[in-house]
């Protein structure tokens, strides 16, 4: 008994030493999983173990890199916890693995399958649905987790280095296509990771380059792919991209990864960081980056002092490991599958073969040169490119095959005969050439980089004699790399003049024998067409077939293979052309820091920041609207062996419409085509291209006389538009806008036909959030047609016509009759409501513009002696000028000095500001005196008089005004004028106005030339001219309380146009706010008016006072920010005379708006920037400074 109870207590000892055993992933709950992980163990888990010959090496050593050689990354196990290491290897034409292992002697190819954007021109979703169960399979069978795949950034620009692996210019194309490769790919039970997220469409600086964006391309353009492969497939992860979204990186943006992603997509997966993306570990973890790859030490040590200091709650990185976990619950690695790393290569060669052919587009085929006729047995073959087919790209979606079959291998395999001198003398040649572009191994990441082709080789006159007599057809292949880390050059756009001399020379021989020239294009991305199109009788636009690319080819120039690829890009005649390429980076070249170690610079469009000036307008979407003569191949273009006829029909459902399709071959071969369904949407307030792709489907191989139906289901949601600022009067929101939905069915964009058209009311489809906003404004394309009139705005707003309906029944009307039907029924702007709506809706996003772009503050140095004639004489700047000024002085600075007929001016002038205290004129600041005009010089002594501005204007004569304004300027030099409040140049709008003989014309072109002319004349002599009155001045009644309300167009085409003219033409040093308000704000509370527009959009840097005195306003976007703090807020500088007509004071409100933390600082500090450099400017205030 007691030796029994010895061994109970023993037992129990033991097992009370050893303690209660840790949970296991997979048997236990991760959030116990999670509760047992350490905080150094969560950090190394949230990012990778390093990669191999990178800084990146020193988080974790051991095994975890061996696992598969030549992946892209690898988490970190947790053994303990029952915790694996998993996979992650590149994609996305096949897995990227190293085929050959140190000591063994096995090999481990991967089958190279065609580039991205030849599975989409495909346009058959099951296909690639096929090849991603291939491909798959390979990723399972080599003992990978995570294929980095696909990626499906859009087409913006030819030139985007990257443009092979993506898929289309179209969102609806990418996001159909990438999520029939997820699905194929996780239907082997390996994940996948939708990349690149997002905007990440060019290579030139992509690690710190700023994608400024407006949130409606970015969802409607950028982001619709992306939506579409999360909600249709799920993948298990998505990569972020390395650039920054308007202002912030991608994978430390909240708003991309959280808000969008999962509040609105309601993403379940993982998030990991491209390739060292991104700069702060503990913002990723905030915003939603799960996972950091590859993974850098310094990025472990600030998740863990991120903690420990309270910037990163532990939650957050709790919720990231959650994510994590999660994934390695669904991979074979933690399910301890026994891949075989014998995947059957032989069968997936044949997938590859197929998939290509369908892939390929037929751009011209004359006198059906295509296919070739049985007789032709001899081929002619041409071109570097035919003897060195290119498979894919280069850089991480390159894959290590076995072998690449050429377009000669595939010619002899099927039975043809190919000169065997000519060969001899073009594989000498290429080896060459070869050995002359060898990269330099002793560049990091060398192996990545796109290697030159060959210079085309020009056959001599007697080796083309010789082909001609020996061959029945001419081949020319014309070849093309693209990689990762660099964009195309306009070079490698262009053919170069040995490719067009190769081509001239083949086609002349040959046509002049009376054989055919057939070229074929093995490129990555769309080249120049237009030039040469007309010299051979076909073009087989092959792309990069992947590694059985030559029989591909031959299968469809042979006819074994009816061709059915379509573009799913726009062949542009010209490179310039394409709405891009004023904002893409020709030709630049930045420093390719791929760990991402520089910081972010702003300076260099299109390197450091690219603006997407096109918006919504991208590819197919700009052309069709804007450009029709400037396409060579449409969108969805691409020919065949036999011919279909495409109809449809088209009615109204709940929710949305349905299109019935019919595809019928009336040929006569089998053959496969695509039936696109694009739309025109109703005209609205949103402006919307000519036509957008909605639904489309590849045939089955139909026999001639064939048919096949397929009926879509379009919803609401599908044919919504983003109102991104209220234009709608919803903001934020995805709004199906009233009117006729017409619906065009074809087989390329461009001939679509209509079958007919739906009217919908209007609808929110979707709320969202606000998110992404740009930080910066953006100047962006927009279409405006004659619907985009008054009519066509309240027709929107009365939801009972369309415009048309409305504008007849308007046209039907007398004058009476219009007037009294817009005042006393709903269609009235102001009773009917809408303006406020909008304007409602635009205020919030101006508040948010407002604080977007609020000034830096300067610090106060107070003990620093920096007189301003240190500041004339370059010895200091203005900003450390502005660093000695109190906040009284700051705001002394903003008003002037109270009264008309200052005493520190002549007698009789209009008043004065500047240097208008003791403190100020102490420390050099000088007084600028301001005079009336502008028909000469107001003072109490004479002037010159000179004929009013309506005369002056009616010479047409601007050298003559600028003259008479120059005798001006000489008298201002003379009598003490330093300002003329001229000239007066707002537009004879009615022939009532009392200040119409002040004023020009009523043409705002003729206005602006008149009013630069009177500018550059008061300006000669080194004094100031102030433009006024800015803007829509139209009226003296009423003058300082009554409200313009106009269209936005009308205000800029009317009555701003003339104020541009004269800013970008004359460059007047200081300009003049009205009295009225412009739509409900008063002209000097109007921050678009004076920030947007004047100084932002037109490049205004100098002066901008009121008009003398004006009423007090409460801010209704910032409290506390009312009367002059909101004038200051506004952008508006001086306030003139500078005090109250009654008090005769100043009223304090911006020092008291200061003081109660309303103001900034930093917006007196903007303001005494603009006074003090305009002091500076003027040189007869210049002369007045004293040291």
């Amino acid at each position: 008994m007691k030796k029994q109870l010895f061994y109970l207590l023993l037992a129990a000892g033991v097992l009370s030493a050893c303690g209660p055993a840790a949970p296991q992933l997979g048997k236990d709950s991760v959030e116990d999983v999670i509760g047992a992980m350490t905080l150094e163990e969560k950090a190394h888990l949230v990012i990778g173990t390093g990669m191999v010959g990178t800084s990146g090496d020193s988080t974790v050593i051991g095994t975890t890199k061996k696992l598969v050689p030549g992946a892209a990354g690898t988490t970190y196990p947790i053994p303990r916890l029952g915790i694996p290491a998993i996979v992650l290897a590149d994609g996305p034409a096949g897995l990227r693995i190293d085929p050959i292992r140190e000591g063994d002697s096995a090999t481990y190819y991967c089958t190279h399958f065609p580039i991205g954007t030849l599975l989409a021109s495909t346009w058959n979703q099951d296909l690639v649905e096929e090849v991603g169960k291939s491909i798959g399979n390979e990723v399972l069978e080599y003992g990978a987790d995570v294929l980095l795949a696909p990626a499906l950034n859009i087409h913006r620009n030819p030139l985007c280095g990257r443009n092979f692996e993506y898929y289309s210019e179209d969102p609806l194309v990418s996001g159909k296509i990438a999520a029939a490769y997820v699905r194929g790919i996780q239907s082997n039970g390996v994940g996948t990771s939708i990349k690149h997220f997002a905007v990440n469409n060019q290579e030139t600086n992509r690690n710190a380059n700023d994608a400024r964006i407006t949130p409606r391309a970015l969802r409607e353009i950028y982001l619709k792919g992306f939506e579409i492969a999360v909600k249709e497939s799920a993948p298990w992860t998505v990569m972020s991209s390395y650039n920054h979204i308007n202002g912030t990186y991608a994978s430390e943006n909240t708003d991309l990864l959280s808000t969008l992603l999962r509040d609105e997509w309601n993403f379940e997966g993982m998030v990991v960081t491209d390739w060292f993306g991104g700069k702060d570990a503990v913002a990723q973890m905030i915003a939603g980056n799960d996972m950091l790859q590859p993974g850098r030490a310094n990025q472990y040590d600030m998740i863990i002092e991120g903690v420990k200091s309270g910037k990163l709650d532990e939650s957050i990185l709790n919720r990231n490991v959650k994510r994590v976990l999660e994934l390695i619950l669904q991979t074979p690695h933690f399910k301890e599958y026994k891949y075989s790393n014998k995947p059957d290569l032989k069968a997936h060669a044949a997938v590859t073969r197929q998939s290509a052919t369908e892939g390929m587009v037929l751009l011209k085929n004359n006198n059906e040169t295509l296919p070739f006729e049985r007789k032709v047995r001899n081929i002619a073959l041409f071109g570097c490119t035919s003897y060195d087919f290119i498979a894919g790209g280069t850089g991480s979606g390159n894959v290590n095959r076995a072998y690449t079959v050429s377009l000669l291998d595939g010619l002899k395999n099927a039975g043809y005969q190919i000169d065997e001198a000519l060969k001899a003398d073009y594989e000498q040649y290429i080896e060459a050439e070869n050995k002359k572009n060898t990269p330099d191994s002793s560049q990091p990441f060398s192996r990545f980089m796109p290697v030159p082709r060959p210079t085309e080789l020009i056959p001599t006159t007697k080796v083309l004699s010789e082909q001609v007599a020996k061959a029945d057809v001419a081949l020319v292949t014309l070849g093309r790399t693209s990689g990762e880390f660099v964009d195309r050059n306009v070079s490698d756009f262009e053919l170069s003049e040995e490719e067009l001399q190769l081509l001239k020379s083949v086609s002349q021989a040959f046509h002049a024998a009376g054989k055919k020239v057939v070229v074929v294009l093995n490129i990555g991305g769309v080249i120049e067409t237009a030039s040469w199109k007309k010299l051979p009788d076909a073009i087989l636009l092959a792309w990069q077939a992947g590694q059985e690319g030559g029989n591909s080819v031959t299968d469809v120039l042979s006819g074994k293979v009816s061709p059915s690829g379509k573009l799913t890009m726009t062949f542009p005649n010209k490179l310039m052309d394409v709405a891009s390429s004023t904002n893409f980076p020709m030709d630049a070249r930045a420093n390719t820091d791929v760990r991402n170690k520089e910081d972010k610079s702003s300076s260099v469009k299109n390197v450091d920041y690219t603006d997407y000036e096109e918006d919504i307008f991208v590819g197919y979407r700009y052309f069709e609207t804007f450009a029709k003569e400037e396409v060579l191949y449409p969108f969805g273009f691409g020919l065949s062996y036999t011919s279909f006829d495409v109809s449809a029909s088209v009615e109204k459902k709940e929710n949305g419409v349905k299109v019935r399709v019919k595809v019928k071959n009336i040929g006569e071969r089998t053959g496969k085509t695509v039936a696109q369904v694009y739309v025109k949407k109703a005209d609205g307030m949103l402006p919307k291209p000519a036509r957008e792709l909605v639904a489309y489907f590849k045939t089955d191989e139909l026999e001639s006389g064939e048919e096949q139906q397929r009926v879509f289901d379009i919803s609401e949601y599908e044919l919504s538009s983003y109102d991104e600022e209220g234009a709608t009067g919803y903001k934020a929101c995805w709004v199906l806008e009233y009117g006729d939905y017409e619906f065009f069915v074809g087989e390329n964009v461009r001939d679509s036909t209509s079958v007919g058209s739906v009217r919908f009311d209007k609808k929110i489809t979707s709320e969202c959030h606000t998110a992404c906003s740009p930080q910066k404004d953006l100047s962006v394309l927009s279409r405006y047609d004659s619907a985009n009139s008054l009519c066509a705005d309240l027709s929107q707003f009365s939801g009972k016509e369309t415009f048309a309906e409305f504008k007849q029944k308007m046209d039907g009307l007398t004058d009476d009759e219009v007037e009294r039907f817009m005042h006393n029924l709903e269609y009235t702007l102001e009773n009917y409501g809408w303006k406020n709506c909008v304007v409602k809706a635009q205020s919030g996003y101006l508040k948010e513009r407002i604080e977007q772009n609020m000034p830096t503050e300067i610090a106060q140095n107070k003990d620093l002696k920096v007189p301003f004639c240190d500041v004339k004489d370059g010895v200091a700047t203005i900003d450390e000028f502005i660093s000695t000024l109190s906040d009284e002085e700051l705001e002394t600075l903003c008003h002037g000095d109270l009264r008309m007929n200052s005493p520190l001016g002549a007698p009789g002038n209009a008043g004065a500001f500047g240097g208008i205290s003791e403190s100020l004129r102490a420390k050099g600041v000088p007084s600028a005196i301001t005079t009336d005009g502008p028909s000469g010089i107001r003072l109490c002594q004479k002037a010159s008089l000179l004929p009013c501005g309506t005369c002056i204007a009616s010479s047409w004569n601007e050298k003559l005004a600028e003259e008479l304004y120059s005798c001006v300027s000489s008298e201002m030099v003379e009598k003490g004028s330093d300002v003329l409040l001229a000239p007066g140049m707002n537009i004879h709008r009615n022939p009532l106005c009392g200040r119409n003989f002040e004023y020009y014309s009523e043409d705002p072109y003729l206005t602006g030339k008149t009013a630069s002319a009177v500018v550059r004349g008061i300006q000669k002599e080194g004094v100031a001219s102030c433009v006024k009155h800015f803007a829509c001045n139209n009226q003296e009644r009423y003058r300082y309380i009554n409200d313009s309300r106009l269209s936005e167009r009308a205000l800029r085409e009317i009555y701003l146009k003339g104020f541009e003219i004269a800013v970008k033409e004359g460059d007047p040093l200081a300009v003049m706010t009205s009295y009225n308000k412009i739509n409900g704000v008063y002209a000097y509370h109007n921050y678009d008016l004076v920030t947007t527009i004047l100084r932002r959009e037109w490049g205004y840097e100098n002066v901008v006072m009121t008009d003398w005195w004006t009423k007090k306003a409460k801010n209704p976007l910032f409290k506390g920010v009312d009367d002059n703090a909101y004038r200051v807020r506004a952008g508006v500088d001086v306030l003139m005379p500078g005090g109250s007509r009654v008090r005769g004071k100043y009223d304090g409100s911006t020092l008291k708006s200061l003081n109660n933390g309303g103001l900034k600082r930093s917006e007196l500090q903007r303001t005494a920037r603009h006074v003090l450099s305009f002091l500076l400017k003027v040189q007869s205030v210049r002369d007045k400074i004293e040291k």
